[in-house]
């Protein structure tokens, strides 16, 4: 069939503010902008201030609403309701019409269609993009939603689209993760597979485990060392807090794995050591640390993806950190920072002076001090670049 433009919602707001200016002497433009959602879903999908134009008009508002109504079921508009609220007049659409309306254009062929760009343009969308160490949940969804619709219309208008999923395998929250299947002694992924549970979900198990028992042995700690009953009463009850989490982690055990790791994390010295080991090792490629936890990432996308393809979304790439680091991309980005005359030492950490930088800026920038209003005392401290132990921050 030929080429049809159908946008019901467009349409009855065009059109409504078509017939308002006509009745009015408004401009149909000024008319669109003044047409709002309701506040309330009960007085129906668009609202407009119609004693703003009976007041202009000297027409009385009910005369006014009349006519229009009028006007509105003459026009064929897919209105199924109008009513007048407080001075609003309220309109609710005939959603059912609507819709076999389109169902009867697909049946005569009809398709959505959208211009083509006559130049079009190669275009990276990077979205999702979660922690790698439990399932996703409805936060993750909204920028999935986003970044998915928003890769689709460009594609749709010709843009040469490439979507990718930035994957955070770096850092101490991957290395707990780690920790944690270092202890069971398992391989994540055919673990979940024999326990016919979805890997994202045993990796977020294992890591909420691992990390409150680590949580639960350190307020131990902190609370037999407290001083003043103040400071035990506050510890106390963050531990309460945590055992609480760890009951019920204990009461979801998808086999027999919660003792293992709390028994293990509560008799070892030093948890931090052990997981800052894990970090530093794996930003330097090494094994055992590297295949443990590209096993553990490994596993929570595969989960992911299972996921995300119930909705229809999928990515082009997937781009690890982990890769950056081993690169000699970050190690060229780091030596090119030592270089700068910013570059400082911060609790034996390489850091950036930021700090200077802001002073200096707003010394010699006119711009940037009208734009920059840092509230009375308050510090921004020097940006550290690489920590002392030699891993690197999410900076990159």
């Amino acid at each position: 069939m030929s080429e049809y433009i159908y946008d019901p919602y467009t349409t009855v707001h065009t059109k409504l503010a078509e017939l308002v200016a006509e009745k009015t002497g408004e401009d149909p433009q000024f008319v669109s902008w003044l047409i709002t959602v309701p506040p309330r879903k009960e007085y129906g999908d668009l609202s407009l201030p119609l004693m703003r134009f009976a007041r202009k008009t000297g027409v009385k508002p009910d005369e006014l609403y009349r006519e229009i109504t009028e006007a509105i079921n003459k026009s064929g508009l897919d209105v199924s309701e109008v009513s007048l609220v407080g001075g609003y007049m309220n309109l609710k659409l005939d959603v059912p019409r609507m819709a076999e309306k389109l169902a009867g254009l697909i049946r005569e062929g009809w398709s959505v269609s959208l211009p083509r760009i006559d130049k079009p343009r190669r275009i990276v969308v990077e979205h999702t993009s979660a922690n790698p160490i439990h399932p996703l949940h409805m936060g993750h969804a909204r920028n999935t939603s986003i970044g998915d619709t928003l890769a689709r219309l460009l594609r749709a208008r010709g843009h040469i689209i490439n979507t990718r999923f930035y994957i955070d395998d770096v850092g101490k929250q991957v290395a707990i993760a780690a920790y944690g299947f270092k202890i069971l002694g398992v391989d994540p992924l055919s673990e979940s597979r024999k326990l016919g549970m979805k890997p994202d979900h045993f990796v977020g198990w294992v890591y909420a485990t691992t990390f409150s028992s680590i949580e639960a042995v350190d307020l131990k700690k902190q609370l037999d060392d407290a001083g003043n009953s103040e400071e035990r009463s506050r510890l106390q009850e963050k531990l309460d807090s945590i055992m609480a989490a760890l009951a019920s982690l204990k009461e979801r055990d998808p086999g027999s794995y919660f003792d293992k790791i709390f028994e293990h994390v509560t008799a070892t010295q030093d948890n931090e050591a052990e997981i800052q080991r894990i970090m530093v090792r794996y930003e330097k490629g090494e094994e055992p640390e590297k295949s443990l936890i590209r096993g553990v990432v490994d596993a929570a996308l595969e989960g992911f993806r299972e996921s995300l393809s119930r909705i229809g979304v999928v990515f082009d790439d997937w781009d690890w950190e982990s890769e950056l680091v081993w690169s000699s991309r970050v190690g060229k980005i780091i030596q090119e920072a030592k270089n700068s005359r910013y570059y400082i030492k911060y609790k034996e950490a390489d850091a950036i002076d930021i700090p200077r930088i802001i002073k200096e800026l707003l010394q010699t920038d006119e711009e940037a001090r009208k734009k920059i209003k840092l509230p009375r005392g308050w510090e921004i401290p020097p940006l550290i670049l690489v920590r002392s132990d030699g891993t690197t921050l999410y900076t990159y």
